[in-house]
This record gives structure tokens, C-alpha cells and sequence, in this order.
């Protein structure tokens, strides 16, 4: 008897909450119930993403300053492609970025807006956006971590006083040594366990080889392929403890040896990446490196999965490179 009691009353207190007008909830209710909404399997339904916005935009009239409804919100616009509004309420969460309850937001809302400005060819936005995030969710210290305390390089030339001087990954990349690409030495040499801001190295290097600045678009694409190295190396050794990497082509061999790991390599976008770097390589510093473009292009071509496309675009770069054809 007390079974079916229980259940009659647990069907009653959800009908009751799903059909109770949204004035009822208080706001932090109301905010969970349109996030829901939003990342519900059915979410790219219409309905389901009117209903999210009625319920944040409630939420955001009954606390008043709320930037986590904003963001939400501008989540659901994006969803239903209204750029405008999504923009206005990524601004109105960062204005409000001192009342956010998880730090963590800020970095989401400052992405998502550079990433608004990187589709309005506002690239200077963008840059600013993507270099607001390094500064506040990285030190200079992620950029060393290693086996052993790796000596920094300071300013030793006089130089700016720059918070994030990468320029030792650009040096070992380039650095030639007999038997092993750029990357394999770069990655003997350095980690970078800071996973959360990969992308946005990824897209300071593609918006930087966009607009020209080569070195710089090598040196942050290096460090997002950097990382994600060391994300799989840590993959690997859970597997392997005593797992050494020697160079990429054995790394990407011992990575398909184990499907979780393969799974999750190939979910992010490492060869676009090195398709990148090698790309502003080869036209950095008036061409000095195109050998060191092609050996990594090489790479692409050896070891990316054939569907993906960087292996025809890299295979079509060596070749005009071989005919003596400029590589555009």
C-alpha cells in the first residue's frame, strides 16, 4: 500500500511543479529549469527554447543583477541564431562578471564573445577578448611545468616585461635537430597542463595567422597542441605508468592502441592545429622555415585519420612546394 502511495505522490509533486506558474519558483529554480531546457536532448526545439528563456528572463527580472541567467541566456539565443541578443547579454554577464558565484563563468562569457567577434571579422576584439582569458586563467608558471624546473627566459634583451613570454616552444620548434620533427622535440622538452585554455590558444593562433603575425600564430598554436599531448600522455600512462614518449609517430601508434584514448584524440582538433602552425611556418620570417613546414605538413599527412581534411590540404602544399608553386 505504502508503494503506490509514494508514487502517486511523487507523480503529484512534479505535475504540480511543471504546472505551476513560474512566479511560484524562486530564482535559482527558475535558472536551473531553463538551463535544463537548453541542454535537454530535444533542446533544438522551438518550444523547448522559448520555454528556457521565459524562465532565465524571469529569473533575471526577480534577482535583478544576475549574470549566470544572462549567460544562459544568450546560450538560448544563440541556439535560435538571434546574434543580437545573444551578444547584449554576453555583455551584460561580463558587466556583471564581480556578482558571478563561479569564477569559472567569466572565462565561457569572454570565449563566447570573442568568438562573436571572430564572426564579425572584429579581430582586434576578438585578440583582446582571448588575451583577457590567459590573463586571468593562467600564470606564467603553467607555461614550464615539466619533469624538472625549466629555466625561464626572461628579459635578458631588455625586453617589455611581457606576462607570458612563450618564446622557448617557437625556439625548439624551430631549432633543427638531426632525426626529429619540431614537434617531437618541443614536446621532449616542454608541457602544458592547463587544458581548460587550450581553445583558446587554438583560436589566438588561427585568428593571428589570419591577420599576418606569424610568430605568434606558431607559438599559441604550439602550445594548444602541446597540450593536448600532455592530455593524452597522462591517457597513456594511466594505461602505461612507466610510458615514455620518443617521438610523435610511436605516441599516435601507442594512442590507437587503446580505444578510449584514440576516441579522445581524435575528438579534438590536434591536426588542425599543426595544419596551422605548419601554415604560418612556412610563411614566417620570409620563408626561412619551409623545410620545417613540410616535415610537420608530413606529419599530418602520416599520421591523421585519411577522413580528415588537413591531409589533402597538406598533401596539396608538399606537392606545390616539390613543383615550385607558392603554397596558398
Amino acid at each position: 500500500m505504502l508503494r503506490p502511495f509514494l508514487l502517486l505522490f511523487i507523480f503529484s509533486f512534479i505535475f504540480n511543479l511543471n504546472s505551476s506558474g513560474v512566479k511560484e519558483f524562486p530564482y535559482w529554480i527558475l535558472l536551473e529549469k531553463g538551463r535544463q531546457f537548453i541542454y535537454s536532448k530535444e533542446g533544438f526545439i522551438k518550444s523547448n527554447l522559448t520555454s528556457a528563456i521565459n524562465y532565465l528572463q524571469e529569473a533575471l527580472l526577480r534577482k535583478g543583477i544576475y549574470p549566470e541567467a544572462n549567460y544562459y541566456l544568450s546560450i538560448a539565443y544563440s541556439m535560435i541564431g538571434n546574434v543580437v541578443f545573444e551578444k547584449l547579454h554576453l555583455q551584460k554577464a561580463l558587466e556583471d562578471k564581480d556578482y558571478l558565484l563561479d569564477k569559472s563563468f567569466e572565462k565561457n562569457i569572454l570565449f563566447s564573445l570573442a568568438k562573436i567577434a571572430e564572426i564579425e571579422d572584429n579581430y582586434v576584439d576578438m585578440i583582446d577578448y582571448l588575451n583577457e582569458i590567459l590573463s586571468k586563467f593562467s600564470s606564467s608558471d603553467d607555461y614550464y611545468n615539466y619533469h624538472y624546473v625549466v629555466q625561464k627566459y626572461e628579459n635578458t634583451t631588455g625586453g617589455t616585461g611581457n606576462k607570458f613570454n612563450m618564446s622557448f616552444y617557437l625556439h625548439s620548434y624551430l631549432k633543427q635537430v638531426r632525426g626529429t620533427s619540431g614537434l617531437d622535440f618541443t614536446f621532449n622538452l616542454y608541457r602544458f597542463n592547463k587544458y581548460n585554455i587550450i581553445d583558446t590558444h587554438q583560436s589566438l593562433s588561427k585568428v593571428y595567422l589570419k591577420i599576418g603575425a606569424y610568430e605568434l600564430a606558431i607559438t599559441h598554436g604550439l602550445v594548444a597542441a602541446i597540450g593536448i599531448l600532455t592530455k593524452m600522455y597522462d591517457c597513456v600512462s594511466y594505461y602505461e605508468p612507466l610510458y615514455e614518449f620518443k617521438n610523435l609517430r610511436s605516441f599516435v601508434q601507442k594512442i590507437n592502441e587503446y580505444t578510449d584514448v584514440k576516441t579522445s584524440f581524435e575528438s579534438t582538433d590536434f591536426w588542425e592545429i599543426v595544419y596551422t602552425i605548419a601554415y604560418a611556418t612556412y610563411s614566417y620570417d620570409d620563408h626561412k622555415h619551409t623545410l620545417r613546414a613540410i616535415d610537420t605538413w608530413k606529419l599530418i599527412v602520416d599520421l591523421a585519420p585519411k577522413f580528415s581534411p588537413y591531409v589533402l590540404k597538406s598533401k596539396i602544399h608538399i606537392r606545390n612546394f616539390l613543383l615550385n608553386k607558392s603554397v596558398y
